[in-house]
């Protein structure tokens, strides 16, 4: 087990869209891990973090949206979305699992 943050896959169109309203990421109902898709049956919404508006301004906007995801085989992920990526392509979700 790793305690690093992996690459997590959402496959095309498993998001709850439902809090998408008020600006956050829909949260995905299923994901691909350790090479299997499987069902979230549960969330658990954490902090979000913060950064500095790139463009020099001194508003902080919310970067890093983090969630619990609880896996239908048991497994419970780490997870966070990426509001602003570094370089296109590159993922916005990342996950570890949690002890």
């Amino acid at each position: 087990m790793s305690s690093e943050f992996l690459p997590l896959t959402i496959p095309r169109g498993a998001y709850n869209l439902t809090d998408a309203r008020r600006g956050d990421p829909g949260v995905p109902t299923r994901v691909q891990w350790e090479g299997h898709e499987r069902s979230v049956v549960g969330v658990t919404v954490r902090p979000r973090t913060t950064g500095r508006d790139r463009g020099g301004a001194s508003e902080r906007y919310a970067d890093r949206h983090r969630f619990v995801l609880e896996l239908d085989d048991g497994t419970r992920l780490e997870a966070y979305f990426l509001r602003r990526v570094r370089r296109p392509g590159e993922p916005r979700w990342w996950a570890r699992m949690l002890k």
